[in-house]
């Protein structure tokens, strides 16, 4: 007679789910994309309308529901007295934590990635331009639409830096320049998001939902960061 080890059938499917998932630093590719890739496996399964769903994901989530019903089944064995006192809340509780943990082990490898990557280094070079947190929106000025733009900046630095902005109409440096006038103080380790009115004459090569293109400025070291 076969003994099933549902254990370690739980461990084995659950940690092939989350290895799915998983971005090696400094790599913006899945560890699922790169298996798929090497064995020929399409990435994409393109449905109505040209709409393509991650095979991956669909993959990881069937290997997510087979670990889950196989984790019920060990846990009923091992101890039923325990299971029967589960209630659904708990239940609800363990499946959401077993979806979200490949996400939640993402974004801790990425954090860690980061503060790796910052490490040890001065200036400006010490300072993350977080640009999914920055934009430029448009915004009614009396008579005229004037940009209001958003930028984010972390300082990973031990101490606190001042830092001057400079707004450019486009990624190249050569272009159109704007320099903010009030200067950006970060304290060690601090995140912060700060506004600044771009006047009209500047506006041409400003866009809504834009990401600012910006150049840093130390105001205590002669170094320059471009972003």
């Amino acid at each position: 007679m076969i003994r099933i080890e549902y254990d370690r059938l739980v461990a084995i499917c659950y940690s092939i789910g989350v290895l799915l998932l998983l971005k090696i630093p400094n790599d913006n590719e899945l560890i699922g994309e790169k298996l798929f890739n090497v064995y020929k496996v399409p990435i994409h399964t393109y449905v109505y309308m040209d709409y393509k769903v991650s095979n991956i994901l669909i993959v990881s989530f069937i290997l997510h529901v087979i670990a889950f019903i196989l984790f019920l089944k060990w846990l009923g064995k091992k101890e039923s007295s325990t299971f029967r006192k589960m209630n659904k809340i708990k239940v609800v509780g363990t499946s959401i934590l077993i979806v979200m943990m490949p996400f939640i082990l993402n974004t801790i490898l990425q954090t860690f990635n980061k503060t790796w990557y910052y490490a040890g280094k001065t200036g400006v070079e010490a300072i993350e331009y977080k640009k999914e947190d920055s934009q430029c929106r448009m915004e009614k000025n009396g008579g005229n639409i004037q940009p209001k733009c958003i930028v984010t900046l972390k300082n990973y630095r031990n101490h606190a830096q001042a830092l001057k902005v400079v707004l450019y109409d486009n990624a190249n440096e050569n272009s159109k320049s704007y320099p903010v006038p009030k200067p950006v103080y970060l304290q060690k380790h601090e995140t912060k998001q700060f506004e600044f009115q771009v006047p009209v004459s500047y506006n041409r090569g400003i866009e809504k939902d834009k990401v600012p293109n910006i150049k840093l400025h130390s105001l205590h070291e002669n170094d320059t960061k471009y972003n």
